[in-house]
C-alpha cells in the first residue's frame, strides 16, 4: 500500500494541477502558523465532495524535496470536513504541499492538493 500511494503522489506531483479535467473529489486546504518544539506545524482539512465515504492518505510535500505519509482518514459522505495537522521533522523548509489520495469505488485514484503553502517561522522567539 506504501508502494502505490508514493507511487501516486509521484505521478500527482509529475501532472500539473490544471491538467485535472473534473471537480475535486476531496477539498484540501492548509495552513501552517504555529510551532511545537522549534518546528513548523501544519494543520489541514480534507473535504469530501462525493456522496460516496472514502479512504483518503495524506500525504506532504516539503520544497519538493522531502515527503511522508501525515494520517489515513476515513472520509463521511459529503460534506462532513475531517481536520488533521503534523509537525515538520526540520525547520529550515520553507514551503509544504498537502496532497489527499483516494481510490474510489468506481475505481479512479486521485490525488488534489493544496497550495505550496508557506509555513511558519519557529526561529522567532514566540510573542
Amino acid at each position: 500500500m506504501l508502494a502505490v500511494g508514493l507511487l501516486v503522489l509521484a505521478v500527482a506531483m509529475a501532472v500539473p494541477a490544471a491538467a485535472q479535467t473534473e471537480p475535486p473529489r476531496v477539498k484540501v486546504t492548509a495552513s501552517s502558523d504555529r510551532c511545537a518544539n522549534g518546528l513548523p506545524v501544519v494543520d489541514y482539512t480534507l473535504a469530501n465532495t462525493q456522496p460516496t465515504a472514502v479512504t483518503v492518505q495524506t500525504w506532504w510535500v516539503a520544497d519538493a524535496s522531502l515527503f511522508d505519509l501525515a494520517d489515513t482518514h476515513q472520509l463521511a459522505p459529503t460534506p462532513a470536513p475531517v481536520a488533521g495537522s503534523f509537525t515538520l521533522p526540520l525547520d529550515f523548509f520553507a514551503t509544504v504541499t498537502v496532497y489527499a489520495t483516494a481510490t474510489w469505488p468506481d475505481g479512479k485514484t486521485i490525488t488534489n492538493a493544496s497550495w505550496a503553502i508557506p509555513l511558519a517561522d519557529c526561529t522567532l522567539p514566540a510573542a
